[in-house]
């Protein structure tokens, strides 16, 4: 079990850092050992609050293109039409976008 959690961890994270490095920032660090109450976390950067909020959302996202969504999405955001739900979605087409050009590679 401890490795199919790490496995979501690391998928976690890594939706965090493809669309963080997908929208022009930076990752200080990414981690899947357990940090303050977190199962994982990722450093990134943007200068830009819009792209924090998309890059913050990244994570769920990749783990429902995994397949491995165990968490609930937050906030309001599976109401279409929310800001919410479209940075969800502008996470998930990053998110696709960052698989796919990786795969071409």
């Amino acid at each position: 079990m401890a490795k199919a959690s790490n496995w979501v961890t690391a998928i976690h994270e890594a939706g965090h850092v493809a669309v963080c490095l997908a929208l022009g920032g930076k990752c200080h660090y990414v981690t899947i050992v357990p940090w303050r109450g977190f199962l994982g976390h990722a450093k990134t950067a943007t200068g830009d609050y819009e792209k924090q909020a998309i890059i913050s959302f990244a994570g769920q996202q990749a783990e429902l293109v995994f397949k491995f969504n165990t968490r609930h999405v937050p906030c309001s955001a599976a109401r279409a039409g929310t800001k919410c739900s479209r940075d969800l979605d502008h996470a998930d087409q990053w998110i696709r976008w960052a698989l796919k050009k990786q795969r071409a590679k």
